[in-house]
């Protein structure tokens, strides 16, 4: 299983439905808190996501194996 693949996975099963629960029972937002966890947990996420590939080397390999790939046009 792959890095992006465990993240969407915890952010969609087990982060998202949490949130949107706490949100609109235990605050004011009601429904909207149900509405509101989805942008939430989306930036949560991609911050996540960024600085995990960042600190793992995946933007600089992926950028590698791409102008390789240019070069040799396999």
């Amino acid at each position: 299983m792959t890095a992006a693949t465990l993240i969407a996975l915890v952010s969609q099963l087990f982060f998202q439905p949490p949130l949107a629960w706490l949100l609109s029972r235990h605050t004011a937002l009601s429904v909207e808190g149900v509405w509101l966890a989805f942008p939430i947990t989306n930036v949560t996420f991609a911050i996540c996501s960024g600085a995990w590939f960042a600190f793992q080397g995946g933007f600089h390999n992926n950028h590698q194996s791409f102008h390789a790939l240019l070069r040799h046009g396999k």
